[in-house]
């Protein structure tokens, strides 16, 4: 319901690249019959999904992130949406890419910059885009973007692949 209402219910245009997926929904119980339901939400821009979170600074580089939510009480009644920017421009600025690093190499580039001293559990792969910063606009570079937890310690970590470059960025969540 949530996805359906965002993505073709709103009451104004909104570009119709942009989508809203819902990654995570948090329950919680308000009385004995009624509960709360709390969307945590990303975008899709061309159908990849973008970072959700806050914005953070990292000892690497600033990370771009973005995060929407939508609650309600009462089952297909939104009560709340906000930070969802479904009427942004999205403006195609390169050339179609045509060849990409494979998820196999990806994870090989992972796999170095690890080390032979970690073991890391994978939560999650996909490929999406990160958002990089540039002249006052957010640009975003396509990636692999894996979400592993540490086996020794319980941190968890996000390393993304730059498809291109094979650049490894990475930060702890």
């Amino acid at each position: 319901f949530v996805e359906n209402y965002v993505n073709n219910e709103l009451p104004y245009e909104t570009n119709p690249n942009i989508k809203a997926s819902v990654y995570g929904v948090d329950v919680m119980k308000v009385t004995d019959d009624v509960y709360a339901f709390h969307f945590r939400m990303r975008r899709e821009i061309y159908g990849l999904v973008t970072e959700a979170g806050w914005p953070v600074m990292t000892g690497q580089s600033a990370f771009y992130a973005e995060m929407a939510t939508v609650e309600m009480i009462e089952t297909d009644k939104i009560d709340v949406m906000y930070c969802q920017q479904l009427t942004a421009d999205v403006e195609k600025t390169s050339e179609a890419i045509t060849e990409i690093i494979s998820l196999e190499a990806a994870i090989d580039m992972v796999s170095k910059e690890i080390g032979v001293n970690s073991s890391y559990i994978v939560e999650d792969v996909e490929l999406a885009y990160d958002k990089k910063g540039v002249e006052g606009k957010a640009k975003g570079i396509p990636v692999w973007r894996f979400t592993v937890n540490n086996e020794k310690s319980e941190y968890s970590m996000i390393f993304s692949v730059d498809v291109q470059t094979g650049e490894v960025k990475y930060r702890e969540l």
